[in-house]
């Protein structure tokens, strides 16, 4: 992959601030709630309503192909320059959260990981070859124990990980105003 720009990273990143306010809309302001078009229920205050015609419900609830395909294809280029974004701020990605401040008064923020997801049929043999070093760092429903996996010896680490199956866990980016 090539370097990025400043300037490149700034088209992305206006992209895809805009999908992701065309996915997930950001919540009303309340000093112009209800919006127009909108009531509030008159019996409960906490409920609002709209009319709208049987075409238009029939619509909304059950969507378009068109939307769902719109929807889709915004939901993948969103990942698309995610996975651009996570890769010119964050080349080698650390496994916990990682920060780093950007021009304007913005940060990005990271947070990788791995799921390590036990093998039942191998755990009971490496756990009486390690001694009882590695009991503590399982849970006898087989879940792992991150904290207490991460304190183990190097050399019981090694042999530990014979009986975990590990894969990148999505990504979770973020870009946030400072203030």
């Amino acid at each position: 992959m090539k370097p990025l720009e400043i300037n490149e990273v700034r088209e992305l990143y206006e992209e895809y601030s805009r999908l992701q306010n065309q996915v997930k809309p950001p919540a009303p302001d309340p000093a112009i709630w209800p919006p127009a078009g909108w009531a509030i229920h008159p019996q409960d205050p906490s409920l609002v309503y709209q009319v709208k015609t049987a075409d238009a419900l029939k619509e909304e609830l059950f969507g378009s192909a068109e939307k769902d395909l719109w929807l889709k294809e915004s939901r993948q280029r969103i990942a698309q320059i995610e996975k651009i974004l996570i890769g010119y701020f964050y080349p080698e990605p650390k496994e916990e959260g990682t920060q780093r401040e950007i021009k304007d008064g913005f940060v990005t923020m990271l947070k990788t990981g791995l799921i390590r997801v036990v093998d039942s049929e191998a755990v009971e043999q490496i756990l009486e070859e390690c001694d009882g070093q590695a009991d503590s760092a399982i849970n006898w429903e087989a879940k792992l124990k991150l904290k207490e996996y991460r304190a183990l010896d190097d050399a019981v680490k090694v042999l530990f990980d014979n009986c975990l199956e590990e894969k990148p866990a999505k990504p979770i980016f973020e870009i946030a105003s400072i203030d």
